[in-house]
């Protein structure tokens, strides 16, 4: 039995919560039984602290987008894209490979792209040399400090599974590099490459695909020709699928499902005497934000800080005036000063004032 347990042995069953609810805090509950419980009290209170910490960082884990998209349209997120890639590397290993550790495989699945909570999804598929080196920098940076944030556990799992010395580790992130293109099979894939990387023939498709082969059997050597052999099937099935959509002209453009919340930005034009008098008392955020291309089709890709030293973005917009597809994607405060740089000729710097609005019904937002 362990000390924990103690706690609840004797004449009856003592209900914690009303316990909680009579001391009135957490710390007066802690204080106010024998010392030996305390102890175990206070133990217990930084476990509570420790899942809330661990619940705000899969929350945020979970607004990661990634480029793939699902079949309804909504770009995949790094949540699902763990659970998948938990689910199919271990099936694969199992089948092909029983030699490995299909639970430390599982581990691995789970964390290995925690880092993209501080990093935000880097797009792999056609990457520069210089781009991935950059990408491999910022992530190296940011895992002392997400190591800190994550249990015991996790954080060892994630930094043996940076380390790449096991077998397990690398059988996971090749798993890892396929699945993008598993998902452009299930998925949105030919609005993928056509909208995202600028694919628009077949010929352009096969060359990346041919390219990242190349790419990843270099990465991996000979240990695992049963992957080299499945990405070839995976490339190839959904050459197949690029091909008819083409042919048909049955591209699948579905937008986000209706149900999900999304972030909606009104304008409106206000009249000058209906500014508030005080407007410096309101709410308010110090803003930069620069262009790295603006299209004459309404798309732009920019960068923005937001004034409170922790919030710093890159946001993709496609074409249009009205309704544009916008992708946000948070980024480094040393990542934002690299870019820009880049913007010079194309800045806008305001402050945005948060002004309470009252409808008709007396309602404020």
């Amino acid at each position: 039995m362990t000390d924990i347990a103690e706690l609840n042995t004797g004449s009856g069953y003592n209900n914690p919560l009303e316990d909680l609810r009579e001391c009135g805090s957490v710390d007066r509950w802690v204080d106010s039984d024998k010392p030996e419980h305390s102890r175990i009290r206070e133990h217990l209170a930084k476990l509570a602290q420790r899942a809330i910490a661990t619940s705000e960082l899969f929350d945020q884990f979970a607004r990661v987008d990634r480029i793939p998209r699902l079949s309804n349209g909504d770009r995949e997120n790094d949540v699902e894209h763990s659970f998948l890639l938990a689910t199919i590397a271990t099936d694969l290993a199992q089948e092909l490979r029983p030699d490995l550790d299909v639970n430390r495989i599982r581990q691995f699945s789970l964390v290995h792209d925690m880092l993209e909570i501080k990093t935000g999804d880097v797009a792999t598929f056609s990457t520069s040399p210089e781009e991935q080196a950059e990408k491999e920098r910022r992530e190296k940076e940011a895992l002392d400090e997400l190591l800190a944030e994550l249990p015991p556990l996790e954080a060892e799992t994630l930094r043996e599974y940076e380390k790449q010395d096991t077998p397990e580790a690398r059988w996971t992130r090749y798993v890892d590099k396929m699945l993008a293109t598993l998902v452009d099979i299930t998925g949105q894939g030919v609005r993928v490459v056509e909208e995202d990387f600028g694919v628009t023939s077949l010929e352009k498709l096969c060359d990346e695909h041919g390219r990242l082969a190349t790419k990843y059997h270099n990465m991996f050597g000979n240990e695992f020709p049963e992957l080299d052999q499945l990405y070839a099937l995976f490339s190839y099935l959904f050459e197949e699928r690029y091909a008819q959509e083409s042919q048909n002209d049955c591209k699948d453009n579905s937008p986000e499902r209706p149900h999900q919340l999304k972030e909606v930005e009104r304008k409106y034009l206000v009249d000058s005497e209906n500014i508030p008098v005080d407007l410096e008392n309101c709410q308010r955020a110090e803003l930069k934000q620069g262009y790295l291309a603006i299209s004459a089709d309404g798309s732009e890709t920019r960068i923005r800080s937001f004034g409170d030293g922790k919030r710093f973005e890159l946001t993709v917009k496609s074409s249009g005036t009205v309704i544009r597809d916008e992708q946000n994607i948070k980024i480094t405060e040393e990542m934002f000063d690299t870019l820009w740089p880049l913007t010079s000729g194309a800045r806008v710097e305001k402050t945005r004032y948060y002004i309470p609005l009252v409808d008709e019904h007396g309602r404020e937002y």
